[in-house]
C-alpha cells in the first residue's frame, strides 16, 4: 500500500527537519470505499464507471482518505481503463466530489472510448 502526503510546506532556505505521525480511525474498509464510489458513479455520471480497491491512503492536512481509483469498464471490452480517483473520508466515507473532477472522469472516459476499437460480432 502506498501512502501519500499531501499540503506539507517546507520553510525556504532552512534546513528542515520532517517528522510524520498519523493516526486515522479507518472506519471505512478499502472495501467499502469502492462500494460508495462505485454507487455514486453508477447513480450520477455513468453506468460504465466503477470504483476499484484503494491501494493508496492520502494523509491532507488533519485527514486521512482512501484514493479510489475510477475504473471505465464495458461490455465485451471489459476493463478499459483508469479515468480518475476520487478520495474517500476514511472515518465518515464522505467522497471529496468537485465539479472539475467529475468533468475529468467523464472527459478521460470520452477520450478511452474514442480510442478503443470495436471488434466485430462474430
Amino acid at each position: 500500500m502506498q501512502l501519500t502526503v499531501e499540503n506539507i510546506h517546507q520553510p525556504q532556505n532552512i534546513p528542515s527537519k520532517l517528522e510524520l505521525w498519523i493516526a486515522a480511525d479507518l472506519q471505512i474498509s478499502p472495501v467499502r470505499a469502492r462500494q460508495l464510489v462505485s454507487i455514486y458513479l453508477m447513480n450520477y455520471v455513468g453506468d460504465l464507471l466503477h470504483g476499484d480497491i484503494p491501494d493508496e491512503l492520502v494523509a491532507r492536512d488533519k485527514d486521512v482518505f482512501w484514493r479510489v481509483p475510477v475504473i471505465l469498464s464495458g461490455g465485451r471490452a471489459g476493463r478499459i481503463g483508469v479515468v480518475g480517483r476520487i478520495d474517500v473520508h476514511t472515518e465518515t466515507g464522505k467522497l471529496q466530489l468537485y465539479d472539475s473532477l467529475i468533468a475529468e472522469i467523464k472527459a478521460n472516459a470520452h477520450r478511452l472510448v474514442a480510442r478503443a476499437t470495436p471488434e466485430p460480432i462474430a
